[in-house]
């Protein structure tokens, strides 16, 4: 333990996510809406209500790209409202295709 540290958990990322820009994701039958940060296990959505989803029930999601999409199975792992308003998501699970695609998105 550090002097700073006050014995609190911090949130540790697997998967780590960058800036984005040009990918919409359309989650649990929303509209498609802006991917503002994205990597290949986590992605997080600009939404102007983020209560309107839960936390921790499995949702399916599309990731659209300019040329390609891809089907994922998605958790909501956080909720923001500020200093951005959306939600974080886990990628639960995707075809090997569909992992394919996602990668192809997110490094083209």
């Amino acid at each position: 333990m550090t002097p700073d540290d006050d014995g609190d958990d911090v949130e540790r990322r697997g998967g780590v996510r960058g800036p984005v820009s040009g990918l919409l994701a359309a989650v649990g039958g929303l509209p498609a809406a802006p991917i503002i940060e994205a990597g290949t296990k986590a992605l997080f959505v600009e939404l102007p209500d983020p209560d309107i989803l839960p936390l921790g029930v499995p949702t399916d999601a599309v990731l659209i790209g300019p040329t390609r999409r891809a089907l994922a199975r998605v958790d909501v792992i956080r909720k923001e409202i500020a200093p951005r308003r959306g939600i974080a998501l886990l990628i639960v699970s995707m075809s090997p295709a569909d992992e394919e695609a996602w990668a192809a998105m997110l490094h083209g």
